[in-house]
């Protein structure tokens, strides 16, 4: 989250391609030097260099691609716990219905 919204600053400020490129080069620097940390803030890292990215460009502005990603990576969540977790759910009770049916 941290990541995303540094992204969305970062992309708001509208900087030069080199203070673009810098930015990323040290989050880049910073995620390999805490990759193997139990704190778990690669994440956020990496999120911030996926969405730096995404942001950048002249076509359209960084706040409707900002919304844009969070709609996408909400319905990419979504179709995850879908898929995940309900499905499996589902096949688990009809497999234990269709063994009491049988009993």
């Amino acid at each position: 989250m941290v990541g995303a919204f540094a992204a969305a600053a970062l992309a708001l400020l509208g900087p030069q391609t080199s203070i673009t490129a810098a930015a990323v080069g040290l989050a880049l620097a910073a995620l390999s030097a805490t990759q193997a940390s139990r704190w778990y803030v690669a994440p956020g890292f990496t999120s911030f260099i996926a969405l730096t990215l995404i942001l950048q460009g002249p076509d359209r502005q960084p706040v409707a691609r900002f919304v844009e990603r969070v709609f996408e990576t909400c319905l990419g969540v979504g179709l995850a716990l879908f898929f995940g977790a309900v499905i499996p759910a589902g096949i688990r009770l009809w497999r234990a219905r269709r063994r009491t049916l049988k009993d």
